[in-house]
């Protein structure tokens, strides 16, 4: 079986393992390098191939931890960019989108432009919540402000059965978002992973929706997640930056 090289990356958290092939790996491969008692451990793979349009540097597929594939990942692509080095153009399922080093260390990625869908309101467990649909390249599901000390209890309660409501027939990630002085509290339930550390398009896709709400104001906002702060650049075209990492290299049997 052959030997592979990765490279395991994290953006506030939200991990990642790195590879490059000429296909991508299948989905039960996938799934066991994500496990993180029995495999390397991280919330997707990202893997770097050959690219499908002229002008691109790499193409990026992306799999959730569940082994299900996701058109974009806001941080997956920032810890690209890290991995590369560089400023680079990815193609990915969402489009082509740039990423750069900033002088500060940090990386900012291009998300393209937000798509603001309905305001919907759906019954779960037994209550009526409302919440904003917004798409960032994926499907999200801003619910309106909350106290800031009703994000988590919310967030544990309301996200698994949201991201698998039936007004969601490709599920969606889930964003409970608070004001707070310092900033705009985002916690995300992601679909195919769960609860991550952080999440660079739910914290686009939160920002978006707040200034809907009408509790921010850009065109910068500081969103606060589990794994610590990210700005989101809002605009015709919404840019995130925040650091991302390098946590080892590594090798593993399967491609």
């Amino acid at each position: 079986m052959r030997v592979s090289r990765f490279a395991k990356y994290h953006g506030l958290g939200n991990d990642f393992v790195i590879l490059e092939a000429d296909a991508p790996l299948d989905a039960a491969l996938a799934r066991r390098l994500c496990e993180r008692h029995r495999g390397i451990g991280a919330d997707g793979v990202l893997t770097l191939l050959p690219p499908r349009v002229a002008g691109a540097d790499r193409r990026l597929h992306i799999y959730n931890a569940d082994g299900s594939v996701a058109e974009m990942c806001g941080n997956g692509l920032r810890c690209v960019i890290a991995y590369l080095g560089r400023a680079a153009r990815v193609d990915t399922d969402a489009g082509l989108l740039d990423g750069r080093i900033e002088a500060d260390g940090r990386v900012r990625v291009t998300l393209g432009p937000a798509r603001l869908g309905e305001l919907l309101t759906l019954e779960v467990e037994g209550e009526r919540v409302e919440g904003l649909v917004v798409s960032m390249g994926n499907p999200h599901f801003v619910l309106r402000p909350l106290a800031p000390e009703d994000v988590a209890r919310a967030a544990v309660r309301l996200g698994p059965p949201l991201e698998r409501a039936p007004s969601f027939p490709d599920r969606t990630n889930v964003e409970f978002i608070a004001a707070r002085a310092d900033g705009l509290e985002v916690t995300v339930f992601e679909r195919g992973v769960g609860f991550t550390e952080a999440c660079g398009t739910g914290a686009a896709a939160a920002a978006v929706a707040a200034e809907q709400f009408g509790i921010v104001r850009g065109p910068r906002v500081r969103t606060l997640l589990p794994g610590g702060p990210l700005d989101v650049e809002l605009g015709e075209e919404i840019a995130i930056v925040a650091p991302a990492v390098k946590v080892f290299d590594g090798t593993f049997q399967g491609l």
